[in-house]
């Protein structure tokens, strides 16, 4: 869809109208943050944002029910309204049909039911991720007939296929007025596998707040909080699952009883034994000063977009131990970490011992990752995004 407004002609961006899958609350605030981060940095350059963040119905849930977020918060000057839907979950059904689809569809009436109650029409929408974000983008430019962008952020596209199919995927892409991409990988699959216009797609690697992620000092970090002196520390930041590998840093350095393991996250696998010095979710603030805590980020993830884990331990000036694979090559190079087969645990116990035996590399890669990390800033990543959205829609 290429329709295009004549505020936008002359170059002005001001007003937008967001929808998210799942959006940072109150009650909840470590619900992907990096979302709002970027959302209250646009609404920090001069961008007008309501966000619509759709809930599914708790049904038959009392203890979640109440818990449950719905209506209208603020939230930085960030207005979130929460309507519900419900949801059909992601299922197949016969070995045939999803779902999904059902689901998707919920979600994109709820915002369309919010949307019409909005005061202002906005100059853009836009979503974040695919599905069901973006369809709801798609779904409220065409109402209010403006362009539409989308963040594709997606680690990949499988579940989509599955339960999407392949050609509802080119058809939805073909209607975003310009679509904003995490990493090379994902325009390439985009352009390559759905027939997405290339010149419609540019690619913005996720961003740190700089003003938030930072070193802090070691032995002050770790004395607040409670951690071992005199221990080598490696941390890891991520969903405890499969994916992400938690697991798998525990067999990499079970033959190394005196290396301790920060795990910040949750889900279920959880790491045990000795090694784990601390477990579980803290909140995104206090994430940085882990970060400074430790010697060394470990992240042996399958699948990624563009991982945020990653850029925030190099902006705390930490080396890096991640995955050998395309969206980590985009990221961390020979100069800041050691990229390894995350599925090989020789090579990953190889390269965390690589650096806990030499001191020296570890601090020269360190330095590099925290020289590396400015190039991630968000602010100047936001600016670049709204400027690219603002031309192209001329």
């Amino acid at each position: 869809m290429n329709i295009v407004r004549d505020d936008l002609n002359r170059g002005s961006l001001v007003n937008m109208i967001a929808t998210v899958h799942s959006y940072p609350s109150k009650a909840q605030p470590n619900v992907t943050p990096f979302v709002h981060k970027n959302i209250n940095m646009m609404v920090n350059h001069g961008v007008d944002v309501s966000v619509l963040a759709p809930q599914p119905w708790p049904f038959g849930n009392r203890s979640v029910k109440q818990d449950w977020i719905s209506g209208t918060e603020e939230l930085q000057g960030i207005e979130v309204r929460r309507p519900g839907y419900i949801s059909f979950s992601c299922k197949k059904l016969f070995g045939r049909y999803s779902t999904y689809p059902l689901t998707v569809r919920a979600f994109v009436g709820a915002s369309q039911r919010v949307a019409i109650s909005l005061e202002q029409k906005p100059d853009i929408v836009y979503g974040h991720f695919l599905y069901p974000g973006g369809l709801a983008a798609n779904s409220l430019a065409e109402k209010f007939r403006v362009p539409s962008t989308v963040v594709l952020g997606e680690s990949s596209f499988s579940l989509y296929e599955e339960h999407i199919g392949i050609e509802r995927i080119k058809n939805d892409l073909s209607k975003f007025s310009k679509i904003i991409s995490v990493s090379e990988l994902n325009k390439s699959i985009c352009v390559e596998r759905y027939g997405t216009d290339p010149n419609k797609i540019a690619v913005f690697p996720n961003g740190i707040d700089s003003c938030k992620f930072y070193p802090r000092d070691r032995l002050v970090s770790r004395e607040s909080l409670g951690l071992p002196m005199d221990r080598t520390i490696l941390i890891f930041v991520g969903a405890f699952v499969d994916r992400k590998g938690p697991l798998r840093v525990m067999d990499a350095i079970k033959d190394k009883p005196d290396i301790g393991v920060v795990f910040l996250g949750n889900g279920p696998e959880l790491p045990k034994g000795s090694q784990v010095i601390f477990r579980g979710p803290v909140s995104n603030e206090d994430v940085p000063i882990w970060l400074s805590a430790a010697d060394i980020f470990v992240l042996p993830t399958l699948a990624e977009g563009s991982c945020n884990a990653i850029i925030e331990a190099m902006a705390c000036g930490l080396p890096i131990i991640s995955s050998d694979r395309p969206f980590n090559r985009e990221i961390v190079d020979s100069s800041c970490g050691l990229l390894v087969d995350p599925r090989d645990i020789g090579e990953l116990g190889y390269a965390i011992s690589s650096l806990v035996h030499d001191e020296t590399k570890r601090n020269i890669m360190a330095s590099n990752a925290l020289i590396k990390s400015k190039v991630f800033d968000l602010s100047v990543r936001v600016k670049d995004m709204i400027d690219w959205i603002r031309l192209e829609c001329l």
